[in-house]
């Protein structure tokens, strides 16, 4: 999914699509980085939710026919804005977050992406016979904004 507005935060963190994004980080993420309850932090994880359609075809050459294998319809990939892993006696448990703004969560798109990597993570835990992938989605609602900057007011100065 495109980015629709925003720009980019780079910091010693890492490269963060919007402000938001990073304050989501800053208040939801790093205070448990920096306490060691989570491990193992990274940024943009992809998992592919639909897999590629392939069939196989011959094609003709000049001395023999050879089957390759051809892309029908491309895949799809669900990518995250962090991933982190929670020690549990079971073993790493892998948090799969999801921050979205009120305008970005309006989209089907994403909602449909949303559901299907929710699919994916019961089938993994199924698998796995625990919850050992978590999906965890923040909004804009939950952060704490900081306040806006003041314009500074110019000041006359007489000569």
């Amino acid at each position: 999914m495109k980015r629709i507005s925003g720009r980019k935060v780079e910091n010693e963190y890492g490269v963060f699509d919007s402000e938001p994004e990073w304050l989501c980080f800053e208040q939801k993420i790093l205070p448990k980085l920096k306490s060691g309850e989570i491990v193992n932090v990274s940024l943009h994880d992809s998992f592919t939710i639909i897999p590629s359609l392939k069939e196989k075809v011959e094609v003709q050459l000049k001395t023999k026919t050879k089957i390759v294998e051809r892309t029908v319809e491309r895949g799809a990939d669900y990518t995250c804005d962090y991933t982190f892993e929670v020690e549990t006696e079971n073993g790493l448990q892998k948090h799969i977050v999801e921050f979205k703004s009120d305008y970005s969560r309006r989209f089907p798109e994403y909602g449909l992406r949303r559901k299907l990597i929710r699919k994916l993570i019961s089938e993994w835990n199924e698998e796995a016979g625990w919850e050992k992938f978590v999906f965890e989605e923040y909004r804009e609602g939950d952060l704490i904004k900081p306040p806006k900057k003041e314009r500074k007011k110019k000041v006359k100065t007489k000569k």
